[in-house]
């Protein structure tokens, strides 16, 4: 279980809870929960997010089991993310029955956006990360900044984030 706490700028606290069966979450408009027994498409909480909880989970997905067995994966090429000086190594991953992009800085190997589409014809919901830091030997984004289509959902700055601790090479 992933949990991230820290604050929803410009609103108050938020703490979300990432585990294999469950996505939960409190923000300062109300709880959120995604069932992972159920259909992602169906579940894109918090409302006005287009799916932020499934957006983190995908992400989390990729790191935990390995990009061979995230589901179909795919090299893409080099596409432009909003804020970004140059074109990012694009990965497009098919797990259930959403897509995400996951868009790694080229000079950095650092993860800079995630878009995930519950629908081909809807606006993703989009991750851009920003401001890592270390968290026990992992480089970790403590600002992310969530957009659905041009509509800014809000930017989350994480204080605390919990992770199982990385395995020795």
């Amino acid at each position: 279980e992933w949990v991230l706490t820290g604050d929803l700028e410009n609103a108050g606290p938020i703490e979300i809870r990432l585990g294999e069966k469950e996505l939960s979450a409190s923000f300062p408009a109300g709880a959120a929960r995604v069932d992972l027994a159920k259909d992602l498409d169906e579940q894109l909480d918090p409302p006005q997010s287009g799916g932020l909880l499934v957006a983190l989970h995908l992400w989390q997905r990729l790191l935990r089991v390995s990009p061979e067995k995230f589901g179909d994966l795919y090299y893409l090429g080099r596409l432009p993310v909003v804020g970004r000086p140059a074109p990012c190594d694009t990965l497009v991953g098919i797990h259930q029955v959403m897509e995400a992009r996951f868009m790694f800085d080229t000079e950095t190997g650092l993860l800079a956006s995630v878009e995930s589409y519950a629908d081909a014809q809807e606006d993703p919901c989009e991750l851009r990360f920003d401001e890592y830091r270390d968290v026990g030997g992992r480089q970790v984004p403590h600002k992310i900044e969530v957009r659905n289509g041009n509509r800014l959902f809000g930017v989350l700055k994480l204080k605390t984030v919990g992770l199982a601790p990385a395995e020795k090479k």
